[in-house]
């Protein structure tokens, strides 16, 4: 789809068919309703936040504790 989109077969950086913020628009106005990446990163930060505040059972959570926070308060 990225491909289509930017550059045909060529994947080169700089040579853009069509600008991101055209491509983000609603589906109402017709068009393809592509959500802005920069939103759904925000969202998901803030899940991941959520999970080490309140301290959720998982894989993950285990290895942020164990080698980023090192026992510590993640507010330290």
């Amino acid at each position: 789809m990225r491909s289509f989109l930017w550059l045909g077969n060529e994947l080169v950086n700089g040579k853009a068919k069509v600008a991101w913020k055209d491509l983000c628009v609603p589906k109402a106005n017709r068009d393809l309703g592509i959500r802005p990446l920069k939103g759904w990163n925000y969202s998901l930060m803030i899940s991941h936040l959520w999970s080490v505040v309140v301290n959720k059972d998982s894989l993950w959570l285990k290895w942020i504790n164990t080698f980023r926070l090192k026992g510590r308060s993640f507010w330290m």
